[in-house]
């Protein structure tokens, strides 16, 4: 019995975890947004052989002059750096609304937050550092002397440094010293997380860079 009282304190939560959780909860509930696996409205109501969509997220196909429709679609969605030369189909979000009161929350409770016509009482308000940009941004600059606080703050930051990873790159790398020396990165949050991807002769760097920025590590995924 003392051993298992003993467990059962162990696993319970601490202040201070209770705390930093608390700290990183959306204000009035999760506000996740949920794509449809069909990715068309058009495609979405084919499949479910009803007259209105479902109630998540869907796309419209970009069908551009060069685009050749036999090879399927494009990977990367509307990321593609080469849109304007890529043979496959691209997608952008689509934002017309399919009918005024979209239907029941899908996956259980918390999966889904408000969308476009949701009556305002089950609206739930998204912190700024939450809400999604309309349209993806890009910065043409040299990272290793860019000023990073011109960017603002962030709750969350996903990295990805260009590596030097001894292959040929469309792309410039940074060598690991100035990686260390020259990206301020501490200033772009104050209180966040950032998932860092490496590779996997810099995981050793990757935890010191984190380490030098004001990061504790919590996990590691390979």
């Amino acid at each position: 019995e003392a051993g298992e009282e003993l467990q059962e304190l162990l696993g319970r939560q601490t202040t201070k975890e209770s705390a930093t959780m608390e700290r990183f909860k959306t204000k009035g509930g999760p506000a996740l947004h949920q794509y449809c696996h069909m990715l068309t409205k058009e495609d979405c109501r084919r499949a479910r052989s009803a007259p209105h969509a479902c109630s998540g997220l869907h796309f419209v196909r970009i069908i551009q002059p060069h685009t050749d429709i036999s090879l399927g679609d494009c990977n990367y969605l509307d990321t593609c750096n080469h849109m304007y030369t890529c043979k496959r189909i691209h997608y952008e979000l689509d934002p017309t609304p399919d009918h005024p009161f979209p239907g029941p929350f899908m996956g259980g409770p918390g999966l889904l937050g408000p969308m476009g016509g949701v009556p305002p009482h089950l609206a739930k308000p998204v912190p700024g550092y939450l809400q999604a940009l309309s349209e993806p941004q890009w910065v043409n600059c040299d990272v290793r002397n860019y000023d990073y606080s011109t960017l603002g703050k962030f709750g969350v930051i996903m990295a990805d440094p260009p590596w030097a990873i001894h292959m040929d790159l469309p792309y410039g790398i940074i060598t690991d010293d100035e990686l260390r020396q020259e990206m301020d990165v501490a200033c772009l949050q104050d209180h966040g997380v950032m998932f860092l991807w490496v590779t996997g002769r810099a995981m050793e760097l990757g935890r010191e860079l984190l380490e030098k920025w004001g990061y504790k590590r919590a996990e590691e995924l390979l």
